[in-house]
């Protein structure tokens, strides 16, 4: 199965964006993880499926 790394800005940027969701919809934040968690699962079963995005 492939390997996803996030890079550490991806980390933060993520931690964020979840902490601002959550201060007005702590359950869309929660929603918002499980979504980025299912595609991270699908797309480390099926590599292929998505694209290559290079910095720049």
């Amino acid at each position: 199965m492939l390997k996803i790394e996030w890079k550490q800005s991806a980390k933060k940027d993520f931690i964020a964006i979840v902490e601002y969701i959550s201060q007005e919809n702590l359950l869309a934040a929660e929603t918002f993880i499980e979504v980025v968690e299912d595609s991270l699962e699908l797309l480390k079963a099926h590599p292929k499926a998505g694209k290559i995005v290079k910095p720049g």
